[in-house]
């Protein structure tokens, strides 16, 4: 009892009082979960990447993109002592369930989450927004359940990206409209200190962007682009993105978090300019006959943080 009281005791009058997410010196928890196919299905795979960052807890390990880019991020920004990383690859809903519930329970050792999901939405006509596990779609109060109550992580910001590849958005002609019926924004719960960040954009859509964006400009992109490679890091938002086939979400997320005019800012504000990258990097494509009567959805925004977030 001694020992739990002294856990609860962390949050201080001080704290409680501040505008801001205290920091007390604990580790960051980043969690990756990872869907590399849609269920039953080999196409339309996730593009894949060796993480190179030797300070990266994955290192060497190949992983969607999307992972090994905000990786290269968060350790840039938290470094290995100030940040715990799980990952973890093509789960079944139980297995998801578990370890939220296991990390619920070890909340006491962070002072920040990162819940990071990478997969597809389920294009079953169902209520609510479900994404899928390995071997079944899940609603999304499936993911925050587990964790909403959990004294270990009250007052703490918990952060949610969620990038669940709409297919159907790669066939514009195909349907008739951009956002699916069974996407409810109403149904996305709203408990404290939790910033949503959700995008349907699939992943496939961020090179046919590129390549409208460079018909555009009256140029042909060349197979083996250096630009596709480029540092992150080069340079404030600006209309030309830096090459890399991310999800669109993920892009225009690191190429905010990177901006030097924009990395002291905190985490809800800047989630207004990421919305705003993301409409720069689809404009080409909307511009197209394909997507012309199509509005490709912006990424949602969900938030009920009480503080300021700073990374």
């Amino acid at each position: 009892m001694a020992n739990q009281n002294r856990k609860k005791a962390i949050t201080t009058k001080e704290d409680w009082e501040s505008l801001n997410y205290p920091k007390h010196g604990k580790k960051t928890l980043v969690v990756y979960f990872s869907q590399l196919n849609p269920i039953g299905r080999e196409c339309h795979a996730k593009v894949k990447e060796e993480v190179v960052t030797e300070a990266s807890k994955l290192v060497g390990e190949e992983v969607d993109i999307d992972i090994a880019k905000l990786d290269e991020f968060l350790v840039d920004i938290y470094g290995k002592d100030k940040m715990e990383v799980k990952f973890y690859r093509n789960q079944k809903a139980s297995e998801i369930e578990n370890r939220l519930v296991k990390l619920a329970k070890n909340g006491w050792e962070y002072e920040a989450f990162f819940f990071v999901f990478l997969t597809y939405l389920d294009d079953e006509k169902q209520s609510g927004v479900r994404i899928q596990a390995y071997d079944k779609a899940i609603h999304l109060d499936f993911l925050f359940n587990p964790i909403k109550n959990a004294p270990s992580m009250a007052l703490k910001p918990k952060i949610f990206l969620i990038q669940a590849d709409d297919i159907g958005m790669l066939y514009p002609t195909h349907v008739e409209k951009a956002i699916p019926d069974h996407i409810e924004v109403k149904k996305i719960p709203t408990d404290a200190d939790r910033l949503v960040i959700l995008s349907t954009i699939p992943q496939k859509l961020t090179p046919l962007a590129d390549k409208e964006r460079d018909k555009e400009k009256g140029k042909q992109t060349p197979e083996n682009d250096s630009d596709s490679h480029q540092n992150i890091r080069a340079g404030p938002v600006q209309s030309v993105v830096p090459r890399f086939d991310t999800s669109v979400l993920i892009r225009a997320f690191l190429t905010v978090m990177n901006n030097d005019d924009y990395r002291g800012e905190n985490l809800l504000s800047n989630s207004t300019r990421i919305l705003g990258e993301v409409c720069n990097i689809v404009e080409p494509l909307q511009n197209t006959t394909d997507y012309d009567n199509y509005d490709i959805p912006l990424p949602l925004v969900t938030s009920t943080l009480t503080k300021l977030y700073f990374l």
